[in-house]
């Protein structure tokens, strides 16, 4: 399904992973109402539900894992972000699906960042999670359905001109992929960035 957008160039809708509806608004710091505190916060006075725990090789069937996607692919950075940490915590946080976990979150914190208009805090979130991402896919070149190599490229372009070009989408890989192991480790995508 195609929509126009405010350039009136037509663009793909992104494909939905989850079920999940999405929140009222875009939490923006200073800006929205913050969804949890606020009594006219979003999610303000619902019950938080016991995060799943994170198991890599079901990722398919974790409905936060893939909530998470759903809500960064829509713009949805902080509640991506907070969808993200609650399987995050369900993790040892050193190990790799730990650490694959943190790099979206602070990703997703990036994008928030620049969305605000923070260009020093969206790139030390940047680096700091595009350097986790690159720790996994020095191991796995897919992990839990995306294509790190890929989206670390995508990224790193995106962070050095984000005025320019469009974050990147999380598409999954089609079933039957699986992550493939790594032989050689690549340099992070945003070593220019400084």
């Amino acid at each position: 399904m195609t929509r126009p957008t405010d350039s009136g160039r037509k663009s793909r809708r992104p494909r939905r992973y989850g079920s999940k509806p999405f929140p009222a608004y875009r939490h923006r710091p200073g800006t929205t109402p913050h969804p949890v505190r606020d009594p006219e916060g979003h999610s303000y006075g619902l019950r938080e539900p016991s995060p799943a725990v994170f198991d890599p090789r079901a990722w398919r069937r974790c409905e936060d894992y893939l909530y998470g996607i759903d809500l960064y692919n829509h713009g949805y950075y902080w509640e991506a972000h907070e969808s993200w940490e609650g399987i995050w915590k369900s993790t040892r946080r050193r190990d790799l699906p730990g650490r694959f976990l943190q790099g979206l979150i602070q990703v997703a914190a990036a994008l928030l960042k620049h969305r605000m208009g923070r260009p020093a805090g969206m790139r030390s979130l940047a680096r700091k999670g595009l350097d986790k991402l690159q720790e996994v896919a020095s191991l796995h070149s897919t992990y839990c359905g995306l294509d790190l190599d890929r989206l670390g490229e995508q990224w790193g372009r995106f962070f050095r001109n984000p005025e320019s070009l469009p974050p990147p989408p999380l598409a999954l890989l089609p079933r039957g992929e699986r992550p493939g192991r790594r032989r050689e480790r690549r340099s992070n995508p945003l070593e220019p960035l400084g």
